[in-house]
């Protein structure tokens, strides 16, 4: 079965950036529908399924995963555990930004996430080292000041014919409203 890409990371850390650069790319997406409208903090649409019932119809159906990408932030580490039990092959595109600026974003944004970020994040690589789970770690600012590397490498992690020309055009910077020092 082929791998399915999970994207991760902390809410704020560029998560719904990579799935657009994934889905604008032409890889096939998991995500609500409205999901992909703009929203007041995320100009592009957040690209995540918003009910924890999706999560569980994952879990559930683990081969409709195959070949495709889904956002599954820190805070449902959970889940990825849940299929790493299950033994769904995955490859994860963990998405790191500074503590700093995530509690800026999430302030910013009205946010409130319950773990804090710093234990969300400890628990997703907790997870991730446990399960040997094939992992690439992007750093939000650099995919913003480098997206022709980012994207070149996201395409070869994922192993598709995405189109890096529309990946790159995916990664706007003037949405980094807190950029880190």
């Amino acid at each position: 079965m082929e791998p399915a890409v999970i994207v991760t990371g902390h809410p704020r850390s560029g998560t719904s950036m990579m799935m657009r650069v994934l889905h604008e790319g032409g890889m096939e997406i998991i995500a609500d529908e409205d999901s992909l409208e703009p929203r007041k903090n995320n100009a592009f649409g957040i690209y995540e399924i918003k009910e924890y019932s999706g999560f569980e119809w994952l879990i559930d159906n683990p081969g409709k995963l195959a070949g495709r990408a889904v956002k599954i932030v820190t805070q449902y580490a959970n889940i990825i555990e849940s299929l790493a039990v299950k033994k769904v092959p995955m490859r994860l595109i963990f998405m790191s930004r500074s503590i700093s600026a995530i509690l800026k974003s999430l302030k910013n944004a009205d946010m409130i996430w319950d773990p804090p970020p710093r234990e969300s994040i400890a628990l997703g690589r907790k997870i991730i080292s446990y399960y040997k789970i094939p992992t690439m770690f992007v750093h939000y600012e650099e995919a913003l000041k480098f997206p022709t590397g980012t994207c070149l490498r996201v395409k070869d992690w994922v192993g598709k014919n995405l189109d890096v020309d529309k990946m790159i055009a995916a990664i706007d910077p003037t949405q980094n409203h807190h950029p880190e020092v």
